[in-house]
């Protein structure tokens, strides 16, 4: 996938356009449809495309509310992440530093609620469409520098839908979600690049 990271002050991820020069795949098989389609994404670290601050949503969805929550350590490489309303959940060291790998890890955490966030973003727009996709998946690959804070220079998603869905509303809707509805795909921009790609699977007709 082409780079397309900028230099100088930080700026903002923007889509240049999953039709110029794409390729589409197609494949019919067992009557279904499955298309490809790729998305790039500006880095913010290029200022020539400043985020807008409009968000094209109820004020009922907005996420301006503080968070609190407390880690525990319970011995043995483990942790468990408790919030006020009593909600907790298990995190562990990652093995090399006092864990055992039978539980998450605070980075997996942080790759799984960028998943999480992009999910919950997707799903909202294509029921504001009225579509409700029979199926959703999100892989996330995700590279580190190699020099500390080993913070995250590429994350890449690729974003599966079963649905009868437009390719074009699709595309928006994962742009908009990636630069201005999620917040942690945000956080991620700040420090490095993030892209993806989306395949519509479609149940045709006999």
């Amino acid at each position: 996938m082409r780079n397309m990271s900028g230099t100088g002050a930080r700026s903002k991820r923007l889509c240049r356009g999953c039709c110029k020069g794409r390729r589409d795949r197609e494949q019919i098989q067992n009557h279904q449809d499955t298309v490809r389609h790729p998305h790039v994404f500006l880095s913010m670290r290029d200022n020539r495309y400043p985020m807008s601050t409009e968000i094209p949503w109820d004020k009922s969805r907005m996420e301006w509310k503080p968070v609190d929550m407390t880690v525990t350590y319970n011995g043995d490489g483990a942790f468990t992440a408790r919030m006020p309303s009593g909600i907790s959940f298990p995190m562990e060291a990652p093995v090399g530093m006092g864990g055992h790998g039978k539980i998450p890890n605070p980075i997996q955490y942080l790759i799984g609620s960028l998943g999480g966030c992009v999910g919950v973003k997707i799903l909202l727009a294509l029921s504001d469409n009225g579509i409700v996709p029979d199926e959703l998946t999100i892989g996330i690959h995700g590279t580190r520098k190699k020099t500390m804070p080993a913070f995250f220079d590429h994350v890449h998603l690729t974003v599966t839908l079963r649905a009868d869905a437009d390719d074009a509303m699709v595309s928006a809707i994962i742009e908009q979600t990636l630069t201005r509805l999620c917040p942690i795909a945000a956080m991620f921009a700040e420090v490095g690049e993030v892209t993806a790609e989306h395949r519509i699977i479609r149940n045709l007709s006999v």
